[in-house]
């Protein structure tokens, strides 16, 4: 877990989850995780969709687990289930297949050819830069996104925004308008292009009437939030909403529903 000073609880469960998930053991086994904050507490998910699936802290350093309370003496327990949100979107653009950015594998942006252009509901936005900095994860990478594109003016000034979301593979900009939603990338430097494949040219396309998952609490748009062989549809005639899960072993798997008015 890096040493740094967290503003939010959201903020603890992306990095402790990009920790997790970088370890090269885990990494080797094609294993990974969520760490999901609910509002209360801290619960680390796997993401294989199997019967065989566990997760066990096996230990902690007794100042992280006074904040995340993970041992069976603060209160941490195994559990077999776990709470997502679904959001449902009406517009968003998405990327193609982006260059995955890690601990291990860095992405360097230099000053100069870093800018986009996009529009948003409507508005076109002016030149947007993404900062140069050095980014290790794609997480980060997404909200420096989202940062950058709410901070253009003629974005800002229509009362337009969006939010940047990692789905584990590619960069989703979803448009937070509720009338006349409408994303579209119209222009990408080559340099950064070269690694956040948000055009056209590179499979982008628009992703409209889609769903993807969030922790309970409702955060999580900055990294990949998602569960192996899960599929949500939306039948817009009759208004109904299913969600399935192929898995791979299991006989039965256990699904709560939250209804958010």
């Amino acid at each position: 877990m890096p040493t740094d000073t967290y503003e939010s609880n959201a903020s603890v469960a992306k990095e402790l989850e990009e920790a997790i998930n970088n370890d090269s053991t885990l990494v080797s086994a094609g294993k990974s995780v969520n760490v999901l904050w609910d509002g209360n507490n801290y619960q680390i998910v796997s993401k294989t969709s199997t019967n065989a699936s566990s997760v066990n802290v096996s230990s902690i350093t007794t100042a992280l687990d006074t904040h995340l309370k993970f041992s069976s003496s603060l209160g941490g327990a195994a559990s077999d289930s776990a709470k997502y949100r679904v959001k449902y979107t009406d517009a968003a653009w998405l990327g193609g297949t982006a260059t995955a950015v890690n601990g291990s594998s860095n992405l360097v942006v230099a000053s100069g050819d870093n800018t986009f252009q996009l529009s948003v509901d409507g508005t076109a936005s002016g030149t947007v830069t993404l900062p140069a900095a050095t980014y290790t994860s794609n997480g980060d990478i997404a909200a420096a996104l989202q940062t950058a594109i709410n901070a253009d003016s003629n974005i800002s000034g229509a009362s337009k925004s969006v939010i940047v979301k990692w789905t584990g593979t590619a960069y989703k900009i979803i448009s937070n308008g509720t009338s006349s939603q409408d994303i579209s990338v119209t222009s990408v430097d080559s340099t950064i292009e070269a690694n956040l494949k948000l055009t056209s040219t590179n499979s982008g396309s628009e992703n409209d009437y889609s769903f993807d998952l969030y922790d309970g609490s409702g955060s999580g748009s900055d990294r990949s939030i998602s569960l192996n062989d899960i599929n949500f549809q939306w039948n817009s005639t009759d208004k109904n909403l299913s969600i399935s899960r192929k898995l791979d072993t299991a006989p039965l798997h256990e699904v709560l529903y939250i209804r958010c008015n």
